[in-house]
């Protein structure tokens, strides 16, 4: 999958490193600029706050990693401003990761071929015992993630035994739409997001 030209020539310009992410970055954004920065901008002044302020005015996200500082946004023009303002004060953006932004947000992209093509995350709260008895009359059908693992069939000496309801958040797998479609339907309340996992190459990346 080939990156929009438009941002494979930002990144060859400035000599910025270009890698493809598997999902839109909180659900909403294409782009992650990723920012070595200097000694002198390890403050929450400087460079580390005119980017804070940006991404406020402009609805766009910052996250900081101990020296590194990542910036989520749609728009090249931003990335090449942050870019700028990087070299300028003698901080780096390292790479760049993207996104395919004509591909909807509950999209997970895979190199392989994807056996378990749906997935529903389930809240905390959600009764252990009607779960436990969809998995049962559907289990080569539907797979658990470790945490939904860990709150259906526990350690019998693990204290998340006693309690009747799911500790934390849970993701359930589908091989079969109808399937998953019945499990949302079921747990409709309880419902917190759908995926649907793609390979890459079934993506048609417009440019």
């Amino acid at each position: 999958m080939e990156a929009p030209t438009a941002l494979k020539k930002l990144a060859s310009n400035y000599n910025v490193h270009l890698y493809h992410n598997d999902r839109k970055f909180y659900r909403k954004y294409t782009n992650k600029v990723e920012i070595h920065l200097s000694r002198k901008d390890r403050t929450d002044w400087g460079l580390i706050h005119n980017l804070r302020v940006q991404a406020h005015d402009l609805g766009d996200r910052v996250r900081r990693e101990r020296w590194t500082l990542n910036y989520y946004t749609n728009s090249l023009d931003t990335i090449e401003d942050i870019i700028s303002q990087a070299n300028e004060d003698g901080s780096r953006v390292f790479q760049i990761l993207w996104f395919p932004p004509d591909v909807e947000k509950n999209i997970i992209l895979r190199q392989n071929p994807v056996e378990w093509k749906w997935g529903v995350k389930v809240a905390h709260g959600t009764s252990k015992e009607r779960l436990k008895e969809f998995v049962e009359r559907n289990k080569q059908n539907v797979n658990l993630d470790r945490a939904a693992k860990h709150e259906l069939y526990p350690e019998p000496s693990h204290y998340r035994v006693t309690r009747p309801y799911t500790w934390g958040y849970c993701l359930f797998r589908f091989k079969d739409e109808d399937l998953k479609n019945y499990f949302v339907f079921s747990f409709a309340e309880s419902v917190m997001q759908e995926t649907t996992y793609l390979q890459r190459s079934e993506v048609q990346n417009e440019q």
